[in-house]
């Protein structure tokens, strides 16, 4: 691979497409659908080239790239909210024994 490497690259595709998906927000789908393809091309390259690839419309594309974006937003935030509870409670136990307790009681499959 020239551009992007296996791994490393995941976190600017992801984030490039949220900027896409978020940059299209709002946006009515025919007019999405009607941009040139100079537009969709410079606009929305990792949607452009997926409805390309594939025969979906651009704006079905970006849906698609809104909902898996919002779906992750929910997961991650679940485990950010774990993560920072469990290094409350580790961090205001005040002997060895209470953060060992601290750190067995998290629970890592909370859900609100």
């Amino acid at each position: 691979m020239l551009s992007l490497t296996p791994g490393g690259a995941k976190k600017y595709v992801y984030n490039r497409k949220a900027a896409e998906a978020i940059a299209a927000s709002g946006i009515i789908p025919t007019v999405l659908n009607a941009l040139t393809l100079v537009d969709k091309k410079r606009k929305y390259p990792f949607a452009y080239a997926e409805a390309a690839l594939t025969g979906e419309t651009l704006s079905a594309v970006l849906t698609r790239f809104e909902a898996g974006m919002n779906a992750s937003a929910v997961e991650n935030a679940r485990i950010e909210a774990v993560a920072q509870k469990a290094k409350r409670d580790i961090k205001a136990a005040m002997t060895a024994a209470g953060k060992r307790s601290a750190y067995a009681s998290i629970n890592w499959n909370w859900s609100a």
